[in-house]
């Protein structure tokens, strides 16, 4: 069933007392569902109230503003979190419409959403649209995976993918490596992104052993100017250049 105003009369809180602990789970899931698709009618609205304003103010900087003030007039949002919200609903429709459009069908709730747009706020608007195409299907879903004993198959670990790593993991791995691995860098791992050594959207794992700090100015040139880089034994790493020159680095303070 699509998410709308259907559904959500369907889901009346008074016929679900009597389901089933099962039931209220499937309900819950339904909810939230609900709960994306008008978060993303919300601000279709936003992004809509800003073109009016647009067309009555023909100065960008005083439109915005005004939009922002009817817009936390409205729903009650102090300057900075009107501010913010507007940003996000145009970045919505006019920058990465297809992040609008995972979050109004309800393949995607509102907090990756924002994690999407605000990851890509750097990129230039070609670039970003790229990295959407290659994480919004992984984002609207979840990997289960399995290890098994290769002699009796039988289950002995499981778990659910994730692209973020925990905080646990941030500290093995800014305890391992305490600043940036790239030539030169001395930027600290703790202001520093993790780095999947394998893409996570191309199925590289969220584990301490495929994560290695890197600055943002040095995570975007790995992944937009060429730079590949591999692990060697003992922690070290070796980088080739767009022009073929190779440089080792060990990431570890002097």
């Amino acid at each position: 069933m699509e998410p709308g105003v259907g559904p959500a009369a369907f889901l009346s809180p008074s016929g679900t007392e009597e389901l089933s602990g099962y039931d209220h789970v499937v309900v819950l899931r339904a909810y939230q569902r609900l709960v994306s698709h008008f978060q993303a009618q919300v601000y279709r609205e936003m992004a809509s109230i800003s073109d009016l304003m647009a067309e009555i103010d023909r100065d960008p900087e005083c439109a915005f503003d005004s939009a922002a003030s009817e817009i936390g007039a409205a729903l009650h949002l102090t300057r900075r979190a009107a501010d913010s919200e507007l940003g996000f609903a145009l970045a919505l429709r006019q920058r990465l419409p297809r992040v609008w459009e995972a979050l109004a069908s309800a393949d995607l709730d509102l907090r990756r959403a924002k994690v999407i747009v605000h990851g890509t706020a750097h990129l230039p608007e070609a670039t970003a649209r790229q990295v959407v195409d290659q994480v919004i299907e992984p984002a609207t879903r979840k990997w289960s995976w399995s290890v098994t004993d290769p002699d009796t198959g039988q289950t002995i670990h499981t778990g659910v993918t994730r692209r973020r790593p925990t905080a646990s993991q941030r500290r093995h791995v800014e305890a391992r490596n305490r600043t940036c691995i790239f030539p030169g860098c001395r930027m600290p791992a703790t202001n520093s992104d993790l780095d999947h050594r394998i893409p996570w959207a191309q199925g590289g794992p969220t584990t301490v052993d495929h994560l290695d700090p890197l600055c943002r100015h040095h995570h975007v040139l790995r992944h937009r100017a060429g730079w590949k880089r591999y692990p060697l034994p003992g922690g070290d790493h070796l980088w080739i250049s767009p022009l073929g020159h190779t440089y080792t680095t060990s990431g570890r303070s002097p």
